[in-house]
């Protein structure tokens, strides 16, 4: 059985209005009412109303994501 490497990530929420992530793959579906994030431990859904991808950056080296 091979030991798989895997990508450490964070989450950082402030006030409830913006949500910074690192360590993300890749953005499976996002819309104003979820986003649904994954990560080599499994997929990240937030949920809300009015959310908005800010950014995102794969090419980085924390490989990012910021909602609002």
């Amino acid at each position: 059985m091979q030991n798989e490497q895997l990508f450490p990530h964070s989450i950082s929420m402030k006030d409830r209005s913006s949500l910074d992530l690192t360590g993300v793959k890749d953005v499976d579906k996002f819309d104003e009412d979820i986003v649904v994030i994954r990560t080599d431990y499994g997929k990240l859904t937030v949920k809300g109303s009015g959310l908005k991808v800010l950014s995102l950056d794969l090419n980085n080296e924390d490989k990012s994501v910021r909602i609002e």
